[in-house]
């Protein structure tokens, strides 16, 4: 009930006179800036969150999960070097967490694993001498 109560107020700010698309205006012109300071995106679902302590553990583990991935992705991505890593964290928090996971997981099925400077040196010497 209170999500769809969220879901028609946002409804009505975007399309309304303080929307982002506003009545009487050009209709290509967007006001996202205006939008987004006159919407309380944030406040709401954060009410919603805090309504319930079973909600709250919800979003509790929403967020760890966040902060883990995004540890994970800073340091796999810079290793292998995987361009525009802000975008696989910002999929995370505006689509879901696993679609950015899998793209990012392809990512680094499709990128090769640098190796490092003295790979020759640790190779000859892990192999044995089967003939000295």
């Amino acid at each position: 009930m209170i999500i769809a109560e969220f879901s028609s107020n946002t409804m009505t700010s975007i399309f309304g006179d303080n929307g982002a698309l506003r009545g009487g205006e050009h209709p290509g012109r967007l006001q996202i800036v205006r939008w987004l300071n006159d919407t309380p995106l944030y406040r709401d679902a954060l009410e919603i969150v805090a309504e319930k302590v079973r909600y709250f553990w919800w979003g509790q583990q929403i967020n760890l999960a966040l902060v883990s991935w995004s540890t994970y992705l800073a340091i796999e991505g810079q290793r292998r070097k995987i361009s525009n890593l802000w975008a696989f964290l910002a999929l995370a928090q505006m689509v879901n967490l696993s679609y950015a996971q899998n793209l990012f997981f392809v990512a680094i099925l499709l990128t090769p694993v640098p190796l490092p400077e003295n790979v020759r040196d640790l190779t000859r010497s892990s192999v044995p001498s089967w003939g000295r």
